[in-house]
């Protein structure tokens, strides 16, 4: 029994390199929320800011090692289940190392909820594994595993499985997709798509 739920955003994110170590970035995006036979809502969600610095190159330290930093704002109406209605601060580590034929990628880190509802946690912690195996220079596929804390008191963690790849067709373009299953009830399949402009 129970509803079936679903829920879909779209954002466009501008990242720009203020030095050859570090970048900062805004998204600002639209969320989409729907109940099967039931209400739906459909507008601004909350916008991410944010900013990465390249500790480590692996061309000389062997690995590459940043720290990202992120600031989410409460654009998205609450009211509506469209944003958090909170302030909410990100700090994570991230690490890419060549092995063989394929990258492996690891980050872990964060997220601060200031001011949470009641039921609410005031921080999650999230992690992912991650597997680039490069076709060539215009085309890759990708593996992961990533798991997050429950946001919620009477939420499901998140454990789940992706699988991808990314294209460049033209030199500057790239195309980007993935499909997540999700191995607990936290929620059932997702799929994530990506183009962007890199100048």
């Amino acid at each position: 029994g129970g509803w079936d739920y679903a829920e879909s955003s779209f954002m466009l994110g501008v990242n720009y390199g203020l030095l050859n170590r570090w970048s900062v970035g805004v998204a600002p995006g639209i969320a989409h929320w729907s109940i099967e036979d039931g209400d739906s809502e459909t507008g601004i969600a909350d916008t991410a800011l944010q900013s990465t610095f390249r500790v480590l190159d692996e061309a000389a330290a062997g690995l590459d090692l940043a720290a990202v930093g992120q600031l989410w704002l409460p654009t998205g109406d609450d009211d509506k289940g469209l944003g958090s209605g909170s302030l909410e601060p990100v700090a994570a580590v991230a690490a890419s190392k060549t092995l063989g034929a394929i990258i492996a990628v690891a980050n872990a880190g964060g997220h601060l909820i200031l001011d949470a509802d009641d039921g609410e946690k005031d921080m999650l912690l999230f992690g992912t594994l991650e597997g680039i195996y490069p076709v060539g220079n215009l085309l890759s596929f990708n593996g992961s595993l990533s798991v997050a804390t429950a946001r919620f008191d009477d939420g499901d963690s998140t454990v789940d499985l992706g699988a991808g790849g990314r294209l460049v067709p033209i030199p500057q373009v790239f195309l980007s997709g993935a499909l997540y299953v999700c191995l607990t009830d936290a929620y059932d399949w997702g799929i994530q798509a990506a183009a962007g402009y890199e100048f």
